[in-house]
């Protein structure tokens, strides 16, 4: 069991520094041991593990349910509402991950990856046609052409 909970830690470290697929990789060798159980430290490594699953192979079902999961521990953490956010970016839900990360703003107003994230979503150009909603499928579209063409 040492051996496992040791291989977590690093999967969890690894998860945090961005590097998604070695951490799915340890994960994958060492969580089978605490999944049959449910304590709030099982769920918080679940909430890890889906992140990766989810940036990796773009699971969504599942790394959602263990990111909500993991939230209703007694103390929730920013890293966690993290993970969920970056899930919901993953499923395209731009709106939940804004909500997410802010509220892991409001736990721990330094929290580099949601403000890093918050800021990077906060940067968006001009629609090319502004008298066309920017959901508009020519905007759309136009924009896409605009950003390969400009490198952005």
């Amino acid at each position: 069991m040492h051996r496992n909970h040791e291989g977590l830690k690093e999967a969890v470290r690894e998860t945090r520094a961005g590097r998604y697929v070695k951490a799915l990789d340890l994960f994958e060798q060492n969580i089978s041991a605490c999944r049959a159980t449910a304590d709030e430290a099982t769920r918080r490594l679940l909430s890890y593990y889906g992140l990766c699953l989810s940036m990796v192979w773009g699971e969504i079902d599942r790394p959602l349910t263990w990111c909500r999961e993991a939230l209703e521990t007694e103390r929730p953490t920013a890293d966690l509402f993290y993970n969920l956010g970056m899930v919901h970016l993953r499923a395209k839900r731009r709106d939940l991950a804004f909500r997410a990360l802010h509220r892991g703003l409001d736990l721990e107003p330094d929290h580099r990856g949601c403000r890093d994230t918050l800021d990077r979503l906060r940067l968006r150009r001009k629609p090319v046609f502004s008298f066309l909603e920017r959901k508009h499928p020519l905007n759309k579209y136009c924009g896409m052409v605009r950003n390969r063409i400009l490198g952005l």
